[in-house]
């Protein structure tokens, strides 16, 4: 029995010795099958994305071609030839192609810089000039002459170069009437009216009618330009009537009711004072208001200034700063400098971290407080600063009365944003459950905004960071920005208008967006993002997704150069 034991142990352990080797080269052969499978995979799917990218591109190319704004168009240009100078797996192809590029870009310069906004075209002429100078030097000089030529193009449409052309008078008036319906302070018109003036064109009294009434009804002329008009107003050219009109006016602005909300600038001060021995010359009736206004307006700024200096003594001194703030503003008589009272008030708790302090002093502000020429300032203001305070409380681990703060605001992208951030944040802390309920909310915040540019902008941002938290989500929420952009409606005021203008200059901020929204989509899901594009209605906006897509397809195929390299 024992030799029959002795026997199977060395029969085990000869199976042992005899099976290892063989295992382990059956292991290795298998390792080494898949290794060239893999390689074979990872090949194939760079071809893939190569052969898309290329397709893609083409398309991008063509669908520029097809864009009705000149702005966005140059805007486009701009961006697809940053990302293929720039792009390292690209940087050695289409050199043709980014020649060809920058040269259509100055050629649109050239041909339609009168069609777009001047505003549009400084910046825009001056990322295509950085590009070129960096990456194509050999087409500085033709930049060049394209730009003084959209210069002195620029420069017919200004007022005085109009004096110069015939019937200049008629022309300039009409534009300063033009300026004068956007709703805008015009700089420099008291140059212009005492040159028609100088000119005894028939455009002057007509003109200084219409500023006169504008400047009666509301602040869209300044009290500083007023000031400047005075001595044009008041000369012995101008008719009594007139005079009397503009004197009237002075009167009517610079009434002390009129700051019952806001204290009186000095510049109305200046303004009536100024004005004072004119008005007893044309309005001697009034001559005795006049002078009543004008005490009540110095003694209200001396009042002001005197107050502003013993206070800013006293807070410095104070122990509670934040308190003795609010007790000021309590007790102040305009509902303006209250406001402004508690903004600093809560401006110093912020910075102090005194976050619960900070709400309380917040919820005290009056929203609905007008500010000449600002409308919705305050509502604005509470806004961003309520999204600096979600960053702050955030940082500071605070993210109970972050979460609290973020809820609380109107909805607006201000509001998305806040809560985008709170998102972030707890999902890189593991709370997923947070993160979620958090996106839930974010998402109904985003639909309920009013504005469309800004609803677009927070569905874009949402479907960006929401991988984090639910991916599922993201193409859906993409689909719906690109709804909410279709069913913009274009303004049909003429292109030099300034609602025009605003609308071009948003739809290419919000063009930015699209391409970080599509770029994202496209590093989870390239076909989900090829077929969105489809869903644009307006083909202003069809190439940023384009472009959007390609530098996702770009990032995946540096990842894929990366994987092969290890």
């Amino acid at each position: 029995m024992k030799l029959k034991l002795q026997r199977f142990v060395v029969f085990f352990f000869l199976v042992i010795s005899v099976s290892a080797p063989v295992d382990a080269q059956k292991k290795s052969a298998r390792e080494k099958s898949v290794k060239p499978a893999d390689a074979e995979a990872r090949s194939f799917r760079n071809q893939q994305l190569l052969i898309l990218h290329e397709n893609l591109l083409s398309r991008t190319l063509d669908s520029i071609k097809k864009m009705d704004e000149v702005a966005l168009r140059l805007s486009v240009r701009n961006q697809l030839l940053a990302y293929l100078w720039d792009s390292r797996t690209l940087s050695s192809k289409h050199v043709s192609l980014k020649r060809n590029l920058a040269l259509d870009a100055i050629a649109d310069l050239n041909d339609h810089h009168l069609e777009m906004p001047r505003f549009m075209v400084d910046y825009l002429l001056a990322d295509l000039a950085a590009l070129i100078e960096k990456h194509q030097p050999d087409l500085t000089e033709k930049l060049k002459a394209v730009k003084e030529a959209a210069k002195i193009g620029r420069e017919s449409l200004d007022i005085h170069s109009l004096f110069e052309l015939k019937n200049g008078d008629v022309l300039a008036a009409a534009k300063i009437r033009q300026l004068l319906a956007q709703r805008g302070d015009v700089s420099a018109l008291n140059f212009w009216l005492d040159d028609l003036r100088e000119q005894k064109s028939g455009e002057f009294e007509p003109l200084l009618r219409e500023v006169i009434a504008i400047a009666e009804r509301g602040p869209q002329i300044s009290f500083e330009t007023l000031f400047w008009l005075t001595p044009i107003c008041f000369h012995s050219d101008v008719p009594q009537s007139l005079q009397r009109s503009f004197a009237a006016m002075i009167l009517s602005r610079t009434q002390p009711a009129n700051f019952a909300v806001t204290p009186a600038p000095q510049s109305a001060y200046e303004l009536l004072a100024g004005a004072l021995p004119q008005i007893q010359r044309v309005l001697p009736e009034h001559y005795e208001q006049a002078v009543g206004q004008s005490l009540i307006l110095r003694t209200s700024i001396n009042q002001t200034q005197l107050a502003n200096e013993e206070r800013s003594k006293r807070l410095k001194e104070s122990e509670n700063p934040i308190e003795d703030l609010v007790r000021e503003a309590e007790a102040t008589k305009t509902k303006g400098e209250r406001n402004e009272l508690l903004a600093e008030a809560a401006e110093s708790a912020l910075i102090k971290e005194k976050f619960d302090t900070c709400l309380d002093v917040l919820a005290r502000i009056d929203l609905e407080i007008n500010v000449p020429g600002h409308p919705g300032f305050w509502r604005d203001w509470s806004g961003q600063f309520l999204k600096k305070f979600v960053k702050s409380a955030t940082a500071a681990e605070e993210l109970e009365i972050a979460e609290k703060a973020a809820l609380g605001m109107t909805s607006s992208l201000a509001k998305v944003e806040a809560v985008a951030s709170l998102i972030r944040h707890w999902s890189k802390a593991g709370e997923k459950g947070r993160a979620h309920r958090l996106l839930v909310e974010a998402i109904k915040v985003a639909d309920s905004v009013s504005d469309h540019f800004e609803k677009s902008k927070s569905l874009i941002l949402l479907s960006i960071i929401c991988d984090q938290v639910d991916d599922s989500k993201k193409a859906q929420l993409l689909l719906s920005s690109v709804k909410v952009l279709n069913d913009l409606d274009k303004p049909t005021t003429p292109r030099d208008q300034e609602s025009y203008q605003e609308y071009v200059r948003k739809l290419d901020q919000t063009g930015y967006q699209i391409i970080r929204g599509f770029k994202a989509l496209t590093l989870s899901d390239e076909d989900a993002a090829i077929a969105l594009v489809d869903q644009f209605h307006k083909s202003d906006l069809r190439p940023f997704a384009l472009i959007g897509i390609l530098s996702g397809l770009k990032e995946l195929l540096s990842r894929a150069e990366e994987r092969s390299a290890r």
